[in-house]
């Protein structure tokens, strides 16, 4: 993740004036009769076990986890919970047990790798991840676009960003899994991923925004991207 240099939420937020407003105008019957639905991801908690977070989850009144680790393992198809078809089938009853709903599998893979090696292996953890996800019934699949590497030229690899989705896309048809593109590394600028979300229009692919990513690399505001 990126680090925030000499800067704060509360610069963010003061940059941005009127937009907790701006969110609310109109809507303060819906949201006073709504309860919002809370999830938080296991990134901020690398040394808890699987019960762990799901204890905690519970007693915070959260609704959701997103899995992005486990003990400090990333890849979560290595995690004993999720070794085998049986170990999925309880980790599944465990958070069904608490009320918590896995929102989202934070995979690893970064689609801008052109050595076929490497981008094969990013590729193939990603459909593990969406295999694991349809298991859990689980509905996203987060992956990385995620360089634009200086020796690389720069419309190849938006291309091969755009090219990764589609595969992954076209992998996760009928499993009632979505592909969501992180703003991420290099790629946060709001024209490029404009240009990446069009070109790979795709009923199962999405983008998560990640407003601090962007923000912190280039100052554009919410309003404005």
């Amino acid at each position: 993740m990126n680090k925030l240099t000499n800067f704060t939420r509360r610069d963010f937020l003061q940059s941005t004036p009127g937009l907790v407003g701006l969110a609310f105008s109109g809507f303060s019957f819906e949201v006073k009769k709504t309860n919002p639905l809370f999830s938080f991801s296991t990134l901020g908690c690398p040394k808890w076990s699987f019960d762990t977070i799901l204890n905690f989850a519970a007693e915070h009144k959260y609704k959701g986890i997103e899995i992005r680790g486990i003990l400090n393992e990333m890849d979560l198809t290595k995690c004993p919970e999720f070794s085998s078809p049986a170990q999925i089938k309880e980790s599944l009853k465990k958070a069904n047990d608490k009320g918590i709903k896995i929102v989202g599998l934070g995979a690893s893979a970064n689609m801008h790798i052109a050595d076929p090696i490497l981008r094969k292996s990013n590729l193939d953890e990603a459909k593990r991840f969406i295999d694991l996800a349809q298991q859990l019934n689980c509905p996203n699949v987060r992956v990385f676009p995620n360089d634009l590497p200086k020796e690389q030229d720069r419309d190849k690899t938006i291309e091969l960003i755009i090219n990764g989705l589609l595969e992954l896309g076209k992998y996760a048809e009928g499993k009632n899994v979505n592909v969501l593109l992180e703003s991420h590394g290099k790629v946060v600028g709001k024209e490029i991923l404009l240009q990446i979300m069009q070109a790979a229009k795709h009923p199962q692919i999405g983008l998560i925004w990640d407003v601090v990513n962007m923000w912190t690399v280039t100052k554009e505001t919410p309003t404005e991207v």
